[in-house]
């Protein structure tokens, strides 16, 4: 639905420039530890690579370590989404911890966005408090103060 969608082909796992195939190219990854070697070997001094992670919090540590290789040469661009339900890690560290300030980071507050389900939420900060883990991983966009393991929650 993009405007500049006709500017680009893609195939079952990689994204090019029409025309730059082998030139003008992105290609996904499973981030799978037994295979973070994968990650390896991206470099072009005159290239812009780029490492997408969704999920962070739950990615092993390995496979950032393999990936920041890559961002070694060229312009390289780094995003890590998702929400942070470990107080440990790499992803930890870049968002809330002792590299935080290396990043650009922020944090969504799903009561500012025009898209929640505000009664829902309502509801959690009720019954799990404003401060509870629950509600600051999965509401606020915070870091939990203790590693935050999600249980069964009863939606209605």
């Amino acid at each position: 639905m993009s405007v500049i969608a006709n500017w680009f082909e893609i195939s079952s796992d990689r994204l090019w420039f029409k025309g730059q195939k082998e030139a003008w190219f992105t290609s996904a990854q499973t981030a799978l530890e037994q295979n973070s070697e994968s990650f390896a070997g991206i470099h072009a001094a005159s290239s812009s690579p780029f490492v997408i992670v969704d999920e962070s919090s739950g990615v092993p540590d390995k496979l950032y370590e393999v990936s920041m290789g890559a961002t070694t040469d060229g312009e390289p661009f780094v995003i890590a989404l998702g929400n942070p339900t470990r107080k440990d890690g790499w992803f930890y560290r870049a968002a809330f911890g002792s590299d935080r300030s290396r990043w650009i980071r922020f944090s969504v507050d799903s009561r500012e966005s025009k898209f929640s389900n505000k009664q829902l939420l309502a509801e959690w900060i009720e019954d799990f408090g404003l401060d509870s883990d629950f509600v600051r991983v999965r509401i606020l966009g915070e870091a939990p103060k203790a590693s935050f393991r999600p249980s069964s929650v009863a939606t209605s």
